[in-house]
């Protein structure tokens, strides 16, 4: 019987010992400022990421030119929608405004609608991080005009390894986020 209970033990807690999977949070950065903006309700639809950085596992950018993985470290979320949920809050701290994930929560239509398409988000083990793409605004009442405006962050690393990486995608995030803020505020 106790060599049953060892077993089932075994079985339960694995043989192996501790995992060696290491999992990656992106933290939210607080605003640090505040931008009114002419919209009091906002839809931001899903970040769309290239390929390498919609994987679970971190993309990192190596000497030679090419992006490694490592099935070992892994981000704790799905990337597109940890970027898409880090964007929507840092957004409504720096407007004020109600600002949720596609699909829109809420029975009204949102007064205004964004979308980010990036290109690269992208670091090498010590950084700096890159963050390139398009973001789009489309005012639902028509009133409004549309917007499209590039960006182009970099971030540098704060101390050293995939937690600097982390925090500079937070940071990342946050200034695009501003960066959007202050073009919807003209």
């Amino acid at each position: 019987m106790r060599l049953e209970i060892l077993a089932l033990t075994a079985v339960l807690f694995g043989c192996s010992g501790e995992s060696s999977i290491a999992l990656y949070p992106l933290d939210q950065v607080p605003a640090s400022t505040r931008i009114s903006i002419p919209y009091q309700t906002v839809e931001l639809r899903s970040v769309s990421l290239p390929l390498y950085a919609e994987a679970e596992e971190i993309p990192i950018l190596v000497d030679d030119g090419s992006i490694r993985t490592n099935s070992d470290l892994l981000w704790a979320d799905a990337p597109e929608r940890a970027v898409t949920e880090q964007l929507v809050r840092s957004l409504a701290g720096i407007t004020g405004a109600v600002v949720a994930a596609e699909p829109w929560p809420l029975e009204d239509f949102p007064t205004l609608r964004i979308e980010v398409r990036v290109n690269r988000l992208l670091a090498s083990g010590t950084g700096p991080l890159e963050f390139t793409g398009t973001w789009f605004a489309s005012a639902r009442d028509r009133r409004g005009r549309d917007v499209t405006q590039p960006f182009e962050i970099s971030v540098p690393f704060e101390g050293e390894g995939l937690a600097a990486r982390t925090t500079a995608q937070s940071e990342a995030t946050r200034q695009l986020a501003e960066l959007i803020a202050k073009r919807l505020a003209r």
